[in-house]
């Protein structure tokens, strides 16, 4: 999945392009109806994956080493030239000095804050809790992924804390503070939250109130995904285990939002007569009662609840 321009969205299967229509599925465009627009692109379209990719539209870069992008209903092609993607500003010191914010770790940087019900809640274990209540000036609090990540065999419960305000010089800074477990919540084996694709925060539930957690059934090739919602008095509304294995560098899950449901693409794991086999599964969840339906997609075959 490539992206959505207009009325279409850009995908590859295997190594060739194609446009399906938003509403309907079907497809608008495959390499021959490009070429069919774009006759001095004929034979000359990249056969392999690697050459494509998106920005507000197809970017490909063809067979004798042009750079070009299809945009819009004509499906024309022209000289691509990357948007100019904007700067943040940065964060600064009264005196005007840049804050500089800690080095993002390497990998998925699990979402471990959210305020839930106007109260500051963590995700975390003793450990990674300890250190996120040492916020002398704020950085805990303002640059989550700085705390620490103790990985796969992370046993996370809920810690209540206090956010204060502290002033250094001229600055004033707000921070965690008396951070403490709450009694009799559960714990998730390398829990964090479940994040809204569209800015990256913890994503909240409404209808209730609530949050939803991921986590990992167990530490080995047998353990899978578990999807969990939880109310704003952190009881358990539901868990759903889905035919996913542990999100990592090697198998990524991608998350999807639409009305009422909450749609994840991942592979699962296996071990079969000795052998390990992955298969990518999308799993789509109703996020009011977390039943679920699936679909192997090598297998061609549907995957339900059991």
């Amino acid at each position: 999945l490539l992206g959505q321009d207009g009325d279409v969205v850009w995908l590859l299967i295997g190594n060739a392009p194609m446009a399906l229509s938003a509403h309907d599925g079907q497809v608008v465009v495959d390499a021959a109806v490009i070429e069919q627009r774009n006759p001095a692109l004929k034979g000359l379209l990249p056969s392999e994956a690697k050459y494509y990719s998106f920005d507000r539209g197809l970017v490909l870069m063809t067979a004798d080493a042009r750079r070009l992008v299809i945009r819009g209903d004509a499906f024309k092609a022209t000289d691509y030239v990357p948007t100019p993607a904007p700067l943040p500003e940065p964060d600064r010191y009264a005196n005007g000095r840049e804050r500089t914010a800690p080095i993002l770790p390497y990998g998925e940087v699990p979402a471990r804050q959210v305020t839930l019900d106007g109260q500051w809640l963590g995700l975390y274990t003793a450990a990674e809790a300890a250190e996120a209540s040492n916020d002398q000036y704020g950085d805990r609090l303002r640059y989550p992924h700085s705390v620490t990540n103790e990985g796969s065999k992370a046993r996370r419960t809920f810690w209540r804390g206090k956010i204060g305000q502290v002033q250094s010089f001229e600055d004033k800074f707000l921070r965690l503070d008396a951070l403490q477990p709450i009694a009799g919540a559960p714990v998730f084996l390398k829990g964090s939250f479940v994040k809204d694709p569209a800015n990256g925060d913890p994503m909240l539930m409404q209808a209730p109130e609530g949050v939803l957690v991921w986590s990992i059934t167990r530490i080995d090739q047998a353990g899978r995904l578990a999807l969990t919602r939880l109310a704003t008095d952190l009881n358990t509304m539901w868990k759903s285990e889905l035919p996913l294995s542990e999100e990592g560098t090697g198998n990524v899950v991608s998350v999807w939002l639409l009305p009422g449901r909450l749609v994840a693409m991942g592979e699962e794991v296996s071990d079969v007569d000795g052998v390990t086999r992955s298969d990518q599964h999308l799993v789509s969840v109703d996020l009011a009662s977390g039943q679920w339906q699936g679909w192997d997609m090598p297998g061609g075959r549907a995957l339900y609840i059991q």
